[in-house]
């Protein structure tokens, strides 16, 4: 099918019409009570003889007299088996929507349904952030092309979690545009009411939105330039357009960041975009720094008079964005200049020394640092892990309790008693159930082993954010 996946992820089935079936739902989808009393019928097929869309009467309810939600809950259930021929033939929805005299019901369906979701593409004039769009987007790859939920929400930049909210509301949406298309074969009790299928439905809050970037950490560095120059070739014809002349003046040799790449691109063209429009006529100059432990994008953008437009109603959701990546907006208006300063994290330049006599536990910091800002500096002795804390300047301590030279609760007490390293936060992770006795003696933070990456580099981001963005 054209625009399918090579190899789309569909669940596979041997089911044969006479066979009883076991339902196995998806784990994402779970069985409503309406939806299992119809497939428990598939189970008397063998014994009555019977094709499943007329034994669907045996309950007493046919098929023009479906409720709203159980025509909704037939639709999911047609939808999940779109490619699934001996499963669609005993669909409901074939007499439902007038396909039983058809000589393929089956594929009638299956081409009624696709016809119907494509129906709702949105027009171009529609903003691509709509929720028309984001309901066309779900159902497209959700079951048209069959993409496993986490797939759907990788495409969209959505957590799972918000995948399922949304497809529950496209299936709402599309069940009403099926029957809307269908309207003279469908009874008017089946339809589902129009208030409740209302274009744009609930506000999405931005949090809902960022969610997924937020748990969504960066596993390798990315390289700036890359997607800086990606984001001002799209930028181009909206700078031409205003007669913007926009310089790039960036070194080569910057460091990498730990920034979600989909993530620093948005920023950028919004960032590109704001300037462009507030400097119709001028110009716009980006130009970017290593600064501590971040680097420093600034955005500046310059007329010939004076302008007192106001600022753009989407900048405070660029600002949760970056603030969403570990960054930090600053923005400056004065009327002929406007500066944008954005400052993001280098990737592997904050220095984190870790004392642990486990080899495996030091590769395992080492590997959950990769992507991050952090730079682990894992040390296996402990009695030289003072010595190293003066030398190397570390910016966090990680500190293991069990160790077999040196007593982690005294190496703790030398941490914070000696003038160079007395201020530093301090994480102690240890197997032991002592957070209460280790954070009285002067830790920043308790981290019990065994422990994730997430839970890790929760922990030393609340302790970097807790001491600001500080210089080398």
């Amino acid at each position: 099918m054209a625009g399918a996946r090579a190899s789309p992820a569909r669940r596979s089935s041997t089911v044969k019409l006479g066979t009883p079936v076991e339902y196995a739902p998806a784990p994402s989808e779970p069985p409503c009570p309406q939806l299992v009393s119809i497939l428990l019928l598939y189970r008397n097929l063998q014994a009555t003889g019977d094709n499943p869309a007329s034994a669907w009467t045996q309950t007493g309810q046919k098929a023009d007299e479906l409720m709203p939600q159980e025509y909704v809950e037939a639709l999911r259930f047609a939808l999940n088996h779109l490619y699934e021929p001996s499963l669609l033939r005993s669909s409901p929805l074939i007499q439902l929507l007038g396909l039983s005299g058809q000589s393929n019901p089956a594929l009638a369906l299956q081409q009624e349904l696709i016809q119907t979701i494509e129906a709702l593409k949105p027009g171009e004039d529609t903003p691509t952030h709509s929720r028309r769009w984001r309901a066309y987007e779900v159902l497209l790859f959700r079951y048209v092309q069959q993409w496993p939920q986490k797939d759907v929400a990788a495409q969209l930049g959505m957590s799972e979690r918000q995948v399922r909210r949304e497809q529950r509301a496209a299936l709402e949406m599309l069940a009403h545009q099926l029957a809307q298309r269908n309207r003279a074969n469908m009874p008017s009790a089946t339809l589902p009411p129009q208030s409740e299928l209302a274009d744009e439905g609930p506000a999405v809050t931005v949090a809902d939105e960022l969610s997924w970037l937020r748990h969504a950490r960066p596993e390798k560095a990315v390289q700036l330039m890359p997607v800086l120059e990606s984001a001002m070739a799209l930028s181009k014809a909206l700078a031409a357009e205003h007669c913007v002349d926009v310089k790039l003046h960036v070194p080569r040799e910057l460091p990498d960041l730990s920034v979600h790449p989909t993530a620093l691109r948005q920023i950028l063209l919004n960032l590109l975009g704001i300037a462009i429009l507030r400097s119709d006529g001028g110009q716009v100059c980006v130009t970017a720094r290593s600064i501590g432990w971040d680097v420093e994008l600034a955005i500046q953008g310059r007329v010939t008079e004076s302008v007192d437009a106001p600022m753009p109603p989407g900048l405070s959701v660029v600002d949760e964005l970056v603030k969403a990546s570990g960054g930090e907006l600053r923005l400056t208006d004065h009327g002929q200049d406007l500066r944008a300063v954005l400052l993001l994290p280098a990737a592997s330049q904050l220095p984190v020394l870790v004392v642990d006599d486990n080899e495996d536990t030091l590769r395992l910091y080492r590997r959950f640092a990769q992507g991050t800002r952090y730079r682990m500096i894992t040390v296996a002795d402990a009695t030289t892990a003072l010595t190293l804390a003066q030398k190397l300047a570390p910016q966090i301590i990680v500190l293991d309790i069990m160790m077999p030279d040196v007593d982690g609760l005294e190496l703790l007490a030398r941490f914070k008693q000696h003038p160079a390293t007395h201020n530093l936060p301090l994480v102690v992770c240890t197997i032991l159930p002592e957070e209460a006795l280790v954070l009285s003696l002067g830790a920043s933070a308790f981290l019990q082993k065994p422990f994730s990456r997430e839970s890790l580099l929760h922990v030393l981001d609340a302790l970097w954010a807790s001491r600001g963005r500080g210089g080398r």
